[in-house]
C-alpha cells in the first residue's frame, strides 16, 4: 500500500540472502519490472539517485544493517515509459526527455522543450522533486523550457530544489500521462539513453517492490 499523509513508512526487516544486493537505479528498475507482479526485495547501491533520496550511504555500517535485523524495508514505486508505443522502459529514479544532444548533461542548456519525470527526489546533484515521495503512487512531472541565458541560474537553483515554481515550467503529479513532441526528442531512463520518440507515454506502478535501507 502506498504511503498515506502523516503515516509511518517502512517496517523492520532484513535483506533475504536469496535477493540481490547493491543495484544501481537502472538495474534495479529492470529487476523490479521483471518480477512484476511479485514484490522483489533488494538493496540499492550508494550513489544511485534513489539511494540519495532514501539516505543510503556507503560503508561497513550500512552492510551490517542490511545483514542484521536493524534494517528498514520500504515499499517503492516504479515508473514506466513507452516511446512511440513501443515496449515498456522501466525507471526507478527518473525519465528525462529533451532535444538536441545525445548525452544527458546538466551542465549545458537543454534546447527547446524538455520533460522530467521523477520517482526519486534527486537527479545527480539536482534536487528536482523536493515535494515528491517514491511511494506515493504518483510521479512528479516538469514540462517546459528554460532560455539558454537563464540556464546557469536554473541549474544553481535546481541543486537546492528552489528552481520551482518557474513561469516557463509546468509541474504536476501523475499516475498516467502522455505527450507528443513537435520534433524527435531523446529519452533517458535512469540516465541510460533509450533513443528518440515523437510520443512519450508515462505511467506508475505503485508498490512495485521493496528496498532495504
Amino acid at each position: 500500500m502506498t504511503i498515506r499523509k502523516g503515516a509511518a513508512w517502512g517496517r523492520p526487516g532484513r535483506l533475504d540472502d536469496t535477493r540481490a544486493l547493491w543495484f544501481d537505479d537502472a538495474s534495479a528498475a529492470r529487476a523490479f519490472h521483471s518480477e512484476l507482479p511479485d514484490r522483489f526485495r533488494m538493496a540499492i547501491a550508494p550513489g544511485a539517485d534513489m539511494a540519495t533520496t532514501l539516505g543510503v550511504t556507503a560503508g561497513a555500517q550500512q552492510e551490517a544493517v542490511l545483514a542484521g535485523d536493524e534494517a528498514t524495508v520500504v515499499p517503492i514505486d516504479l515508473g514506466i515509459a513507452r516511446l512511440d508505443g513501443g515496449p515498456p522502459r522501466p525507471f526507478l529514479a527518473h525519465c528525462v526527455a529533451h532535444r538536441g544532444r545525445r548525452r544527458l548533461s546538466t551542465t549545458r542548456p537543454w534546447r527547446g522543450r524538455f520533460v522530467v519525470v521523477m520517482n526519486a527526489a534527486w537527479h545527480g546533484d539536482w534536487y528536482l522533486a523536493p515535494k515528491g515521495h517514491p511511494n506515493d503512487g504518483r510521479l512528479d512531472l516538469t514540462d517546459g523550457s528554460i532560455p539558454a541565458r537563464e540556464w546557469r541560474e536554473f541549474a544553481k537553483r535546481a541543486a537546492t530544489g528552489s528552481h520551482l515554481p518557474h513561469p516557463d515550467l509546468s509541474t504536476f503529479q501523475v499516475k498516467t500521462w502522455s505527450t507528443d513532441f513537435d520534433k524527435p526528442t531523446f529519452v533517458w531512463t535512469d540516465g541510460v539513453r533509450m533513443g528518440w520518440c515523437r510520443r512519450l507515454e508515462i505511467e506508475v506502478v505503485a508498490d512495485a517492490g521493496e528496498i532495504v535501507i
